[in-house]
């Protein structure tokens, strides 16, 4: 099974050229996308030594101290372009992975949080994604339904990162819904049925994305609240130290990655 050619292979009206400052193309290396909130948007600022971007150059950031909100470090003598606080949304992930391959990116780091749906997969621990099943409404745009992509973008190197750490970090099939509203037993129920370990709204749509527009792409992050025995443990726990590991990793990853 491949993409959906007669989908994909007509020219969209709206391109990133149409919407994007056209000085900026080929500009970056590197990008990353932080699928998370001020918290840790603010520590992935400091540990790169980012600085914002003035120009509105990413739909929907701006230069103003709000988020989501567009930066850019250089590390190794490489330009990475930096997104944070892109918080929810399959569409959202889709387009700034567009966007950061218009402008020249060729691999892109994804840090998130996700739920648990496996027994292995506890609140705070971290996981990688090594496949993600196509499920939701921007995955199955580009490819076939229950359609499985897999990944193999620096994962030894991860690993190795985390085990320097001390973090155990464990390969996850992943896969995406359209809302949280949308994560009912009967849903929850077929992903266990798939073998899907972590489910967000951004993972499928993020590592599709890249696939279909050939950018390399990793995606790390850590159980931040799990679906078992018909119950849902909610995210409001005490996540800062989860917060700064990965924050650690993304630090240490992105120097390998810009080194070579």
């Amino acid at each position: 099974m491949g993409s959906k050619e007669v989908t994909m292979s007509r020219r969209p009206y709206i391109t990133p050229e149409h919407l994007m400052d056209s000085k900026y193309r080929g500009q970056y290396d590197y990008g990353i996308i932080c699928f998370r909130g001020h918290r840790s948007s603010a520590l992935i600022v400091e540990a790169l030594g980012a600085t914002k971007i003035q120009d509105d150059i990413f739909y929907c950031t701006n230069s103003e101290n709000v988020l989501p909100a567009a930066y850019e470090a250089k590390v190794n003598g490489k330009h990475i372009a930096i997104i944070t606080g892109a918080a929810f949304g399959g569409p959202q992930a889709a387009i700034y992975v567009e966007e950061m391959k218009y402008l020249g990116v060729n691999a892109i780091i994804g840090v998130m949080i996700a739920a648990g749906i496996a027994a292995k997969f506890r609140l705070g621990e971290f996981f990688y994604v090594d496949e993600v099943i196509c499920l939701d409404g921007v995955s199955t745009t580009y490819y076939d339904r229950n359609e499985i992509i897999s990944t193999s973008f620096c994962h030894e190197e991860i690993l190795s990162i985390a085990s320097d750490l001390d973090i155990e970090l464990k390969p996850a099939r992943a896969a995406s819904v359209d809302a949280i509203y949308h994560e009912t037993p009967e849903i929850i129920n077929h992903l266990k049925e798939l073998e899907v370990k972590v489910m967000n709204l951004d993972i499928a749509p993020f590592i599709t994305t890249a696939k279909l527009r050939g950018v390399d792409a990793i995606m790390f992050g850590y159980v931040s609240d799990r679906f078992e025995t018909g119950q849902w443990a909610s995210w409001k726990w005490d996540r800062n130290e989860a917060n700064a590991k990965s924050v650690d990793i993304l630090a240490r990853l992105i120097k390998v990655i810009t080194s070579k």
